[in-house]
């Protein structure tokens, strides 16, 4: 039920009979059309370095600000350019949803050789491998990559576009 169509009900209700006034509503009639209620406004959607702070802070706004600096550099970027979703989505913890990182695989062209160049993350740590064609599917689990992994110490295969974006 959408609130237009709740206020519709509770004035249905109030006005039923022509002797019956507003302010006879009995609060259980009024409370079981306002749970039926859905908000048309979706939660609030954050990153989830931004999640973190929330959950950590989510009490105290004056401990919020005063931490604030000693927050990474990344969470102070977005935070500067996204200071009212912040807002909104601390003032709705915990009714908040987590962005969704993009995954990427990265797949180095070879064009000498049936071997493809992959990059894998094995045990916390990215690292190039040769493989066939028909074994890619074998390493599908260790293949899908964030942003921020590839450009931490292969940027330089994101910025010749090696890396492609998994579709979910």
């Amino acid at each position: 039920m959408k609130f237009e169509e709740a206020k519709e009900k509770l004035h249905n209700i109030a006005y039923r009979d022509l002797q019956t006034k507003p302010y006879d509503l009995k609060l259980a009639d009024v409370i079981q059309i306002l749970n039926q209620i859905k908000l048309d406004k979706p939660k609030p959607e954050v990153p989830q370095m931004i999640f973190d702070v929330i959950k950590s802070f989510d009490d105290d706004v004056d401990y919020l600000h005063h931490h604030m600096s000693r927050q990474s550099d990344e969470v102070r970027e977005w935070l500067t350019h996204n200071e009212r979703e912040f807002y909104e989505a601390w003032l709705a913890y915990p009714n908040i949803t987590v962005e969704k990182e993009k995954l990427y695989t990265v797949e180095i062209p070879n064009p000498n050789s049936d071997l493809k160049l992959i990059l894998v993350k094995v045990i916390n740590e990215l690292k190039l491998i040769s493989v066939y064609e028909n074994e890619l599917e074998g390493y599908s689990n260790i293949r899908v990559l964030t942003e921020q992994e590839i450009r931490k110490d292969f940027d330089w295969a994101w910025q010749q576009k090696f890396a492609k974006e998994v579709a979910e």
